[in-house]
């Protein structure tokens, strides 16, 4: 049981130091660069709003009304954790 709350200790940290370097690149970034860096509206519309939707609202998230806010750090946090969703393959999921 501990090795795998020592795995699970790892990964956290992990997404947390992605997270915090996600943060300082928008930091230094000019805004143009954040607005470019913005995600690609027809692949959520494609593959994540049919569940995360202002009515099924799957894992609580109603991607219908989020926008791209990077100098927001709460809704920035979201994209974030939305985006290593997809780079681990956990999202979208499989048909």
């Amino acid at each position: 049981m501990r090795s795998r709350s020592l795995a699970a200790g790892r990964i956290a940290c992990r997404f947390g130091l992605l997270g915090f370097a996600v943060l300082a690149l928008f930091a230094v970034r000019p805004a143009s660069a954040a607005e470019s860096a913005a995600p690609d509206q027809s692949f959520v519309v494609d593959y994540c709003t049919s569940c995360h939707n202002d009515v099924d609202k799957k894992g609580r998230l109603d991607l219908t009304h989020l926008a791209f806010e990077p100098n927001d750090s709460a809704n920035l946090a979201v994209w974030v954790k939305m985006h290593y969703r997809v780079m681990v393959g956990e999202m979208p999921p499989r048909s």
